[in-house]
């Protein structure tokens, strides 16, 4: 608010957050040539993991998406403790 050049990105509510991480999931099956039978991803916002399903379920590939949490997230019901990696899981 006190920088009229910033910006926040609200990756917590900016739905173009998933939509941007389909981009990603395509590069990744670009760059290798073909699809992966596992793609293993960290939980937060999980813009990450909804935009990489999102491009798996439209090209109808069969790559499994395997959702990471943090020791001390509270994204699956586990206790709130300390995370050892910033922006891993949520508190």
């Amino acid at each position: 608010a006190e920088n009229p050049r910033s910006f926040w990105t609200n990756q917590y509510g900016n739905l173009q957050n998933p939509a941007a991480h389909q981009q990603t999931m395509h590069e990744i099956v670009k760059d290798l040539g073909y699809a992966p039978d596992y793609l293993f991803a960290a939980t937060s916002t999980c813009g990450t993991l909804m935009g990489c399903t999102d491009y798996v379920r439209l090209n109808k590939l069969k790559t499994k998406i395997i959702a990471v949490d943090a020791v001390g997230s509270i994204i699956f019901g586990t206790p709130i403790g300390t995370r050892k990696i910033p922006g891993h899981g949520a508190g």
